[in-house]
């Protein structure tokens, strides 16, 4: 069964900069009944609470030790070296990486001038479409291995807490009790729904970029 959300305002409490967004999405879960849902930016103390989660989580990652004493943590810059020791990332695919986004662009660049054939720019726009194929597949492989690095799980704390202050109920109260109830918590049809507006609202993503 589809699930359907709309936006259906979306105001701001404080005239000028730096004033807190909200909006309101409604439609029906999953049991056909009404729901609403809202969406608010973070204020300062809530990012300033974010980041302290995130710096606590840090902490203690990077002094956890196993069995034989080492550290657990894998801090981002010693990521090349771990994963081409594992032989799950290696030069040559750094180098097939590099060369990608050196034939896209100069693919683009040749596209951009202009001066040929019709046939021969369709064919120029098929190979950047294929080439940007492989650039997505290498990138997304990368970002795969990326995730278990200090780093990335600290942001991950970060976006996780703004999510649990900042997606309401109806009657303002959160959605979520803690980060750990939001991790836990069976899929919602309507978190699909609503990632636009949480992209835009909490982290100032802009969807039309």
């Amino acid at each position: 069964e589809t699930v359907s959300f709309t936006i259906t305002g979306q105001t701001n409490e404080n005239s000028g900069k730096g004033g807190i967004m909200k909006t309101e999405i409604t439609g029906k879960n999953k049991d056909g009944k009404d729901i609403t849902v809202i969406v608010k930016s973070p204020t300062s103390d809530q990012h300033s609470q974010a980041n302290l989660a995130a710096q606590r989580l840090f902490s203690r990652l990077i002094n956890e030790v196993d069995e034989n004493n080492k550290p657990t943590a894998v801090l981002r810059t010693q990521l090349d070296n771990l994963l081409k020791l594992k032989g799950l990332w290696d030069e040559k695919k750094e180098k097939e990486l590099g060369d990608l986004v050196k034939e896209i662009n100069a693919l683009r660049r040749k596209l951009l001038a202009g001066g040929m054939r019709l046939t021969e720019g369709k064919k120029i726009s098929i190979k950047i479409r294929d080439l940007s194929f492989r650039l997505d597949e290498l990138k997304s492989d990368r970002r795969n291995l990326e995730q278990f690095c200090v780093e990335a799980k600290t942001e991950s704390e970060r976006i996780d807490y703004l999510l649990t202050q900042c997606v309401l109920k109806d009657d303002g109260s959160p959605v979520f009790d803690s980060v750990e109830h939001y991790r836990t918590a069976p899929p919602e049809p309507w978190m699909g729904s609503a990632a636009k507006a949480i992209g835009e609202v909490i982290f100032g993503i802009d969807s039309d970029a």
